[in-house]
């Protein structure tokens, strides 16, 4: 997989984007600049880790609330 293909699946999985800047970016990855693609690339990987990040953080306590709960 190229930078410009992964860059696709980050700005379709993205969390702050709305929908219109996803389609806009989308159609503009073709005529990017290799920093463009590194420098958005970048900052939606790192929106994917915090994301994951705060995810486990967030089962955890939920699955603590969840067994204290049940018991």
């Amino acid at each position: 997989m190229n930078k410009k293909e992964a860059l696709k699946i980050l700005i379709q999985h993205s969390f702050l984007l709305s929908k219109e800047v996803k389609e806009k970016l989308l159609l503009k990855i073709e005529i990017m600049s290799e920093y463009q693609v590194d420098s958005l690339g970048k900052f939606l990987a790192l929106e994917k880790s915090k994301a994951i990040e705060s995810f486990d953080e967030t089962k955890k306590q939920y699955e603590e609330i969840i067994a204290e709960l049940t018991q």
